[in-house]
């Protein structure tokens, strides 16, 4: 999996690539959960995703809780 992250416009992008699995998928919920440390919004960009299994799913969900108990956008 890669992960790049970008601010743009005053939002965090999280652009994730290849595969999102068990050994990667701490690497995505890391980054994800640091860019909404920031108390910014954040974008997830999965179009560059070939396979997420439950683990990376448990990621974005995770990510999504934090962000709407924070009050922040996350898409």
């Amino acid at each position: 999996m890669q992960c790049e992250i970008r601010d743009v416009a005053g939002r965090w992008l999280v652009v994730l690539s290849g595969e999102v699995d068990l050994s990667t998928s701490p690497r995505a919920r890391k980054a994800i959960l640091d860019c909404l440390a920031s108390r910014r919004p954040v974008l997830v960009d999965l179009s560059g995703v070939t396979y997420i299994d439950s683990s990376g799913i448990a990621s974005l969900v995770e990510g999504y809780q934090n962000a709407r108990s924070a009050g922040l956008k996350f898409w």
